[in-house]
């Protein structure tokens, strides 16, 4: 059998030569320096894995400190740059203000309720003027007591009919003859208006926005005839739908406050509006009827200096004192704003903002 001189290779336990050992040795110790156009993405510069062997001339041996091998990069928001690619996803910077809010607020008065005494005229029709044909029946005028009386008692002569509301005028009109010198005299009281409001505003930019919404206003007011246990009292309630369309600017703002002021006009539709009257003797009331008020649509036209303090991000609260001018309807029904018609308002509230 021929010799040889290669050392033997036993199954399983394979031997390695000492030179063997030594060259790989020095393959796990040696850098490999890669070309610009073999370089690929995410490669380490220190990569010891195999890649195909370059030519001397064009491998790039110049030096590159490690805090140089990256550019320096910022990027919007708290992004670091070791998680780009890791499932992260850069978002361009915003405009850094909310675009949306929502108001829910009640506006309070600052002009008092209003109160007056005034010479009154019953409205009845005249039975003694003869009436014309297409034309509406004769009215007459009455603003004292003792014409009233006889005038309740033409009446029932020519009807020859008294009937239960002519009955206790009478008794209210003898009640209150000596009284105000026999002058027919109405007291008036109108109450504070009541408003609430939610409204949606949408800011176009970091200064200007624009509101809409609705608003509930209910008008109370009370009449009384007559004085004392006699007397004839008559509650108006007037309701309103409202939609108003304003125009706000920011002034200032800051981490927690903002002023900022805003003018625009309302629309209010009327919904419910109706008159009560009640006949009173000896302070009871003897007879109530109801009737509905033919109210006309208002306009009215405002404007306001509004200050806000933010609670949190997305939640303030704000007061907006301003004054509202409300624009005759003709109607010559007497209400709060009949008599104020130009009124403080302060509406105030919660804000909310997205």
């Amino acid at each position: 059998m021929r010799e040889t001189n290669e050392p033997a290779v036993t199954e399983g336990n394979p031997q390695v030569t000492e030179p063997d050992k030594q060259q790989r040795k020095e393959s796990r110790n040696m850098a490999i320096t890669v070309p610009e156009r073999y370089k690929q993405p995410n490669v380490s510069a220190t990569d010891t894995a195999q890649h195909e062997e370059v030519p001397r001339h064009m491998v790039d041996t110049t030096t590159v400190p490690v805090e140089n091998a990256l550019p320096h990069l910022k990027l919007n928001g708290d992004i670091h740059f070791a998680n780009v690619g890791q499932g992260t996803t850069i978002r361009p910077k915003k405009d850094g203000f909310k675009r949306w809010s929502a108001d829910l607020a009640y506006t309070g008065q600052l002009s008092p309720e209003a109160d007056r005494m005034a010479s009154h005229n019953f409205i009845v029709p005249d039975y003694t003027a003869p009436s014309v044909p297409g034309e509406p029946d004769p009215t007459m005028s009455i603003d004292n007591w003792s014409d009233y009386i006889a005038y309740l008692e033409v009446k029932s002569d020519i009807t020859s009919e008294v009937s239960e509301k002519d009955f206790i005028m009478r008794k209210i009109a003898l009640s209150n003859e000596p009284l105000n010198n026999g002058q027919i005299v109405r007291k008036t009281h109108h109450s504070l208006p009541l408003t609430y409001s939610l409204s949606l505003r949408y800011q176009a930019n970091k200064r200007i926005g624009l509101e809409s919404g609705l608003q509930y206003t209910r008008l109370n007011s009370l009449f009384q005839t007559g004085e004392g246990i006699n007397r004839i009292d008559e509650k108006q309630r007037i309701d309103y739908l409202g939609v108003p369309l304003k125009v706000s600017y920011r002034i200032w703002s800051g981490k927690h406050v903002g002023i900022y002021t805003s003018a625009g006009v309302t629309l209010e539709i009327p919904v419910k509006s109706t008159v009560t009257t009640e006949y009173i003797l000896n302070n009871q009331p003897e007879l109530r009827d109801s009737h509905h008020l033919d109210v006309p649509l208002q306009w009215s036209t405002g404007i306001g200096i509004g200050v806000q303090y933010n609670i949190t991000p997305t939640i303030g609260i704000f007061a907006e004192p301003g004054v509202q001018y409300y624009i005759p309807d003709g109607s010559g029904f007497e209400t709060y704003r009949t008599q104020h018609p130009f009124t403080i308002t302060i509406p105030a509230g919660l804000r909310f903002t997205w």
